[in-house]
This record gives structure tokens, C-alpha cells and sequence, in this order.
């Protein structure tokens, strides 16, 4: 049992093994992936917000270490080191990545692990949704390999950020 399995509860049963075994335990997940920025307003959000910078053939690696209490991701872009940790809310997880605090609940779809994001805070301060970025965010498995997608937009700003690919999964041994 985890923070994820907990949160899922049956639903975490009807994911695909691959997904199942990403999320126990402490796992590195690599691969090349393709991250994509929008527009001039954009990128000085994504600056600012210390996101990614954008190339077609990113190298990524992600350590994913899951825990009764909380679940933390450290990724690595290109060696650009991009960390969020996620707890439990109520019926929501809670992922902490700087100021942001986005609630989200995960659920399955036809094997598919989708987030669906349900509000954000900046700063502890509760954002109205009309100013809260729109994520869209799955993982899946198709053909047998680890497969991720991201996407963020905005109110006025459009599109954001998004990053996915496939990813090899491998177990580490890390003590916590």
C-alpha cells in the first residue's frame, strides 16, 4: 500500500502491470521525450515557474519513490532538475511543485492513468479556476512500453507547456 493505491483504492487493480509496477516502491523511469513551449507570455511563465526548457529529443529521467504518506518525483531534464512531491487532501492528492499546489484526482480508463486536475493554490492562496491552468495529464501503456503526456494552457496565455514520451522503467534501491 501506498498514498496512490490508497487513493485509488479498486481503481488502482485496473491499471495495466506496467502502470501498476511505475508506481510501488522506488523506481527510475528514462527515455527520450519531447518537450514543447508556447508563446512569448508562455515562456516567461514557464521561466519564472522553473519548467522545462523546450527541445523535441529531451533525455529525461524520472526517480519515483512512493510512500504510505506522500509520493515524490525528482525529473531531470537534459540534466535540468525539476522536483514535486505529492500528498493526501480529502478525496484529492496534492502535488507540490514550488509554489504551486495542484489538486487532482486519479483514476483509471480503460487501463489508462488519468489526472484530473481539480484546483490550484500559489502560494497557500486558492486560485479562481478561471485564472487555474487546464492540465491535461495520463500515463498509459501501449505496446508494452511506459507512455506519459502533460499539457498545461491558460486563460489568455493559451498554451503553456507539454512534455510526454516513453519511458523504460527500472527498479533502485534508495533508502529513505
Amino acid at each position: 500500500m501506498n498514498i496512490l493505491t490508497t487513493h485509488m483504492g479498486d481503481d488502482f487493480s485496473r491499471l495495466s502491470p506496467l502502470l501498476r509496477l511505475a508506481h510501488t516502491g522506488t523506481k527510475k523511469l528514462e527515455g527520450t521525450v519531447s518537450v514543447k513551449r508556447g508563446g512569448k507570455l508562455a515562456n516567461l511563465i514557464c521561466k519564472v515557474f522553473r519548467f522545462p526548457v523546450e527541445n523535441p529529443e529531451t533525455h529525461l529521467i524520472v526517480e519515483c519513490s512512493h510512500f504510505n504518506d506522500r509520493m515524490e518525483w525528482v525529473r531531470y531534464f537534459d540534466g535540468f532538475k525539476m522536483s514535486s512531491s505529492f500528498i493526501a487532501d480529502s478525496h484529492y492528492l496534492v502535488e507540490r511543485l514550488g509554489p504551486l499546489a495542484m489538486s487532482f484526482k486519479a483514476i483509471t480508463n480503460g487501463g489508462t492513468l488519468e489526472y484530473q486536475f481539480a484546483r490550484t493554490k500559489l502560494f497557500g492562496i486558492p486560485l479562481p479556476s478561471i485564472f487555474s491552468p487546464k492540465i491535461i495529464a495520463y500515463e498509459q501503456e501501449v505496446d508494452g512500453k511506459y507512455q506519459f503526456f502533460v499539457s498545461v494552457n491558460m486563460l489568455i496565455v493559451g498554451f503553456v507547456l507539454s512534455y510526454g514520451g516513453d519511458l523504460n522503467i527500472s527498479e533502485t534501491s534508495r533508502n529513505s
